[in-house]
């Protein structure tokens, strides 16, 4: 099983607003997940706060992970 990182939620949040034309599938397509992941992660998680743009992604650095997380 493929948990999302932040990152991912962000790359999703872009995409449905930014760009009006993107389907599930593309969204998906771009993650490298199934299209349930991204309609399960939009109806539990509906908002996110964007830190920084997926679309700089080779250039910056993604938010530092809860230290919790590496357990």
């Amino acid at each position: 099983m493929q948990h999302l990182k932040y990152h991912d939620r962000v790359a999703i949040e872009y995409e449905i607003s930014e760009n009006s034309d993107s389907t599930l599938r593309s969204v998906a397509d771009k993650l490298g997940v199934c299209r349930s992941t991204v309609m399960r992660e939009i109806i539990r998680n509906p908002t996110v706060t964007k830190a920084w743009s997926p679309a700089a992604l080779p250039n910056s650095n993604p938010p530092a992970e809860c230290p919790k997380l590496r357990r």
